[in-house]
This record gives C-alpha cells, sequence and structure tokens, in this order.
C-alpha cells in the first residue's frame, strides 16, 4: 500500500564528535505542504517551538560538548506514494551545542516512544536521541531527571505542533500499510539503546592487536 497523503516527516539533525551525524524523526498528519516556500515556514514554527518548549534543552542536556543539533527540516507529501512535494529546511535559535560533561560512545542514545492506544507495530513510533554526556548515568541507567523531563518537554513541544495552523498533528504513520494514527502519549525509561549503525560508521582512532 503507498503511503498516505498529506503527511509530513519532520527530521531535527545534528552532529556527533568525530565528524558522525545524527537524525531523529517523527511524522504529522494534516495539512502536508504543498511547496517548498510553505515547507520551510513549517519548519521554522516547529523549530521555534522546540526551543520555546523546552525540548531543545531536553535533547542538548543529553549531549557532550562536541555533539549539537544542527537544523530542522520537512519533507510534505501531500499526495500518496511518491517522492516528497516540498522540503523546507530551519535553523534553531538559542543553545545548539550539547550540555552535558563527558564524553561516552557515540552509539548509545534515549529512545522516546510515541504511543497511540493502537496496539499493533503500526500504532506506535521511536525517536533516537544521542547520549553521549556520562553525567546524566546513574547505576548504568540514564537518571530520573533527564528521563522524566525528555518525555516531558517532547508532550509540550508536540503540542505546540498540534496547534498550528494549517492543522498537523504529531501521528504514527505506517508508510506500508497506508496507517496514521495520532500520538496520545509519550513514554521514555532510563535504559539506554544503541544505534548500531553509529557504531558501523564511526572511525576507530587506536587499534592494539596483542599476540599469543
Amino acid at each position: 500500500m503507498p503511503r498516505p497523503a498529506n503527511v509530513t516527516h519532520v527530521v531535527v539533525a545534528g552532529h556527533l564528535g568525530g565528524g558522525e551525524v545524527f537524525n531523529a524523526g517523527f511524522w504529522l498528519a494534516g495539512a502536508a505542504p504543498v511547496n517548498d516556500a510553505a515547507a520551510n515556514t513549517l519548519a521554522t514554527a516547529i523549530a521555534a517551538a522546540m526551543e520555546t518548549s523546552g525540548a531543545q534543552d531536553a535533547v542538548l542536556s543529553l549531549m557532550s560538548a562536541d555533539c549539537g543539533i544542527d537544523h530542522l527540516r520537512v519533507y510534505g507529501y501531500a499526495t500518496a506514494g511518491g517522492p516528497a512535494t516540498a522540503v523546507g529546511e530551519a535553523s534553531f535559535t538559542g543553545s545548539t551545542t550539547g550540555e552535558g560533561s563527558g564524553s561516552g560512545p557515540l552509539q548509545v542514545c534515549l529512545v522516546s516512544s510515541l504511543l497511540t492506544g493502537v496496539a499493533s507495530r503500526s500504532g506506535r513510533g521511536r525517536i533516537y536521541w544521542p547520549v553521549t554526556a556520562t553525567v546524566v548515568f546513574a547505576n548504568h541507567l540514564v537518571d530520573n531527571a533527564h528521563v522524566t523531563d525528555l518525555a516531558n518537554k517532547l508532550v509540550l513541544w508536540f503540542t505546540a505542533i498540534n496547534l498550528l495552523a494549517p492543522p498537523n498533528i504529531v501521528s504514527v504513520v505506517s508508510p506500508t500499510h497506508s496507517v496514521v494514527n495520532r500520538v496520545t502519549s509519550v513514554r521514555v525509561d532510563d535504559r539506554a539503546d544503541i544505534q548500531r549503525r553509529h557504531a558501523n560508521q564511526q572511525v576507530a582512532l587506536f587499534t592494539q592487536v596483542a599476540v599469543l
């Protein structure tokens, strides 16, 4: 089945230490932008809402100082299937540099699960946020304060997005099943996850071989 019409993919793009990059994305459903000018306007509004909601600081608090967020892109799909009909980009205001101390592995991340109340794979989404600041860990888990802050600030950000005009509602979109479900809650737990593609791309700076 084709991707549904009138959906928009939002991507927060950033950089990690050592020249690596990351992309954290989610979907909107409603009035997808029909041209690049409208996409740029939507991207600017979503980026501004990320800062005012506190979600920008919540994400940056998980990162070390050599990491950060760079820009926000939106890809509008006004028609079912096919390539994006509009692409927009916006820069962030305020701080965009990681605010946490310590420098951990680049492939570690904290997952925010997007829940819709629908009990199927098409009813759940995930966003992977880099966790490279070791200060956020306590007893090998992300401390409760950062977990709570991220969940609450993402809800504030998504609520602000849902109020934008024209309406674009934060949703879980299944391009393969042509299903759209509105996000009703965000779940974050204290167990860090792994983005293995970062590990595959990361260049080793030192190797030691010990011979028996």
